[in-house]
């Protein structure tokens, strides 16, 4: 006679609320709290929808903008996660990136994953109204953030896009609710703000020689769960709730922008864009050439020092503006790596004698910035193959995302080489055809 089994199964649909409400709390993934109240319907009533917390942080007390008042005015701390999306259980590698925002009416704004930009989807571009996440695999890649301005007094859409930040980060105790936020301001700064002292702080004190107050800053980021920035000297630091600590430093210079980024392997990898223009510009024309050279530092864990990639393992990298990310992918040989190449040229009055031209990043709406209105400027557009391409990444065009293939050394606008710019755009054909 068999012996009977002492263990009884409980159905799925039976678990006690409180052991559902354990395994509720340790979800950080969106995603995965879709996943888990898609499974019946007594755990989809046991957890509320996911939903990135209101937070409403005070406007900046000494802003330089455009003039017009801000009376009023507050931000909201956004989140954008960039998603993964394949077929399942399919032999076929093509995927697609889509960084989703999520707006007050319930509805989701699509962002462009390597830009701060809304994705206006043409007409003739199919998108399901509904994603069933069942239907398809689908994984959080990573999360960015934002500053989204809001104004009672001014309900103008001219401020939306606009940047007031050249980088946000985001750290938060799930258990106590306490949060920081830290941020690059529009002048390179390090400022912080916390749940318990609502009030923009700039990164101050000194370690030896180094000052926070005075240096450059490029990056910050949450990087191995830690919030770390980098400066304009290679420097990287580590922050806790009091001061910051020195990860390792690397002799940098002449970069326009430089991104902390994790590897496919794990490795710790800085990626850096620098200028190519050596003599003046016409400003008559628009720059259509791409003018940036980009260089990869892998932190060796060996060597516990920076060594530059020639050639890096097969993925691709993403050095976006609000976050940046790596997929491994088996079917490339090398990487490829996608950055924003917005850039605008200015001849400076200091300069101006020489006939000699400075280039800086600007990415603002024009209208609003205010660099675009009273400086002599112009921006690096995309170049295209051909119409055919253009008409195809209607939506995308515009949206100013260079490429560089690691292992030739090519760079260029993403939409000369269209086949690398279709895992963003447009949507594949799979998606609505489930």
């Amino acid at each position: 006679m068999d012996t009977p089994n002492p263990r009884i199964a409980i159905p799925w649909s039976d678990l006690p609320p409180e052991l559902l409400d354990t395994i509720a709390k340790r979800l950080a993934a969106a995603i995965d709290v879709r996943r888990f109240r898609a499974v019946c319907r007594s755990w989809r009533s046991s957890t509320p929808p996911y939903k990135f917390p209101t937070i409403e942080l005070p406007f900046f007390n000494n802003c330089q903008s455009s003039g017009r008042k801000h009376s009023g005015a507050y931000f909201i701390l956004t989140q954008r996660i960039v998603y993964r999306i394949q077929l399942p259980n399919s032999k076929n590698p093509d995927f697609w990136l889509v960084k989703l925002e999520d707006s007050d009416n319930g509805k989701v704004r699509i962002i462009n994953p390597v830009t701060h930009r809304k994705i206006e989807v043409p007409p003739a571009v199919q998108m399901p109204k509904v994603l069933n996440t069942l239907d398809f695999h689908v994984s959080e890649v990573c999360k960015g953030y934002a500053l989204r301005y809001v104004n009672p007094s001014n309900q103008s859409d001219d401020y939306y896009d606009f940047r007031y930040a050249k980088k946000v980060a985001f750290s938060a105790n799930a258990e106590t609710g306490e949060y920081v936020v830290m941020i690059i301001d529009l002048r390179s700064r390090l400022l912080r703000i916390t749940s318990d002292r609502k009030k923009w702080t700039l990164f101050h004190g000194s370690v030896g020689s180094y000052n926070f107050a005075a240096a450059k800053f490029y990056d910050v980021a949450t990087v191995k769960g830690r919030l770390c920035a980098t400066d304009a000297s290679g420097d990287i630091w580590a922050f806790d709730s009091k001061f910051g600590w020195r990860i390792s430093s690397y002799d940098g210079d002449g970069a326009f922008k430089r991104r902390m980024v994790e590897l496919c392997d794990g490795e710790l990898a800085l990626v850096e864009e620098m200028g190519k223009v050596d003599g003046p510009c016409d400003l008559i024309f628009q720059v259509k050439q791409p003018f940036v050279d980009v260089a990869v530092y892998a932190l060796s864990k060996l060597l516990k020092k920076w060594i530059d990639i020639k050639a890096m393992h097969g993925g691709i990298v993403v050095v976006g503006d609000d976050c940046s990310f790596s997929i491994p992918i088996k079917e490339l040989n090398a990487a490829r790596i996608f950055y924003t190449d917005r850039y605008s040229f200015l001849q400076s009055e200091i300069l101006a004698a020489t006939g000699d031209y400075t280039c800086f990043e600007c990415d603002c709406r024009e209208g609003v910035c205010t660099c675009i209105l009273e400086l002599e400027t112009v921006a690096a557009d995309d170049e295209v193959a051909n119409d055919y391409v253009k008409c195809v990444f209607d939506g995308f065009y515009g949206q100013n995302i260079g490429v560089y293939e690691s292992e030739t050394g090519e760079t260029g606008t993403a939409l000369m080489f269209p086949e690398y710019a279709s895992i963003f755009w447009p949507p594949p054909a799979w998606l609505s055809h489930r």
